[in-house]
């Protein structure tokens, strides 16, 4: 997938190396069970929102490696909807990238 050439010609790579964190993995499964009752509270309207709720599977990683021209904080794969609306998807959460993230100094 190309998503800084503004041609649209060259891909991207990225290579990672990480181990599941079981215990936040087992927090957004409980999240993910209860997405659907959470979905119907939100405040806008239906119209929004999916028909049907498909559960993703939703994975915590620690990265002890990471090779790529930028380091993202999630991985959500497809991007290509009608593949995720037929095949399913998978949510990715790079959870020490998150917190290394949030200790970083703003700079002024």
């Amino acid at each position: 997938e190309s998503y800084r050439d503004p041609y649209g010609t060259r891909g991207e790579f990225e290579t990672l190396v990480a181990v599941v964190n079981k215990g936040q993995t087992k927090r957004f499964s409980d999240l993910v069970a209860y997405a659907p009752d959470l979905i119907r509270q939100l405040p806008w309207d239906k119209n929004f929102e999916k028909d049907t709720f498909l559960e993703p599977d939703f994975t915590s990683l620690d990265v002890i490696n990471f090779a790529s021209s930028g380091i993202p904080i999630g991985i959500n794969i497809p991007n290509y909807d009608d593949i995720r609306q037929t095949r399913g998807f998978k949510n990715v959460s790079l959870g020490n990238i998150i917190s290394s993230r949030m200790r970083q100094k703003k700079v002024a």
